[in-house]
């Protein structure tokens, strides 16, 4: 019993079995592969004698991919939205491993030591820069200088916050002397409080 079946090209997950020669002329077959039920598949032009075993299992991940193409679509649009193609997107997604994130910032921190000879090593660079350079995904000499031009903003602002507490006055320190309170009033606040 065998039925023919046409798959779309790009819907296929697997490496699909070898292609079945188109010569009648190998008598190699045992009666056993003979006897078992086999299914030819059409797939990228080619076709392929599947044992039904196989045809199952391929059937269950065409169901899957039926299942996921949705998903699949939306992320196929967003990764265009993004000009990116889609495996790249989804390493985008992904992030880096802890390997190539180590050896990223390894390359990083020796640019940045060229850049800023005061770093002899990367425990020396702020913790803020490392972890704005891991999450925004930019190099760590951005981060490193957008770090120190953050706190050098900081210093700014409160270097001017204290020359205006300083400038700002609280009434005249002229040394005026104080008013001589009244006899009357004082000998009454006497009797009152005792």
């Amino acid at each position: 019993m065998e039925h023919e079946i046409e798959q779309a090209t790009d819907t296929a997950a697997t490496t699909p079995p070898a292609p079945v020669s188109t010569a009648e002329s190998e008598p190699a077959q045992t009666d056993l592969q003979a006897a078992a039920p086999t299914l030819t598949v059409k797939f990228n032009k080619q076709e392929y004698q599947l044992p039904m075993e196989d045809a199952v299992a391929y059937a269950q991940q065409g169901m899957k991919l039926q299942a996921v193409q949705p998903m699949l679509d939306k992320l196929k649009v967003l990764a265009q939205g993004k000009g990116r193609s889609l495996a790249a997107f989804v390493d985008d997604l992904c992030g880096d491993t802890p390997v190539d994130l180590n050896e990223r910032l390894a390359r990083e921190f020796h640019l940045l030591r060229q850049e800023c000879p005061e770093l002899s090593t990367f425990e020396q660079v702020p913790e803020a820069a490392v972890r704005d350079a891991i999450d925004s995904g930019t190099p760590l000499l951005w981060a490193y200088l957008r770090y120190c031009h953050g706190q050098q903003a900081r210093i700014q602002r409160a270097q001017q916050d204290a020359a205006r507490a300083a400038a700002s006055s609280a009434g005249t320190q002229r040394g005026e002397p104080a008013p001589t309170p009244d006899p009357a009033m004082e000998a009454m606040l006497r009797g009152v409080w005792g």
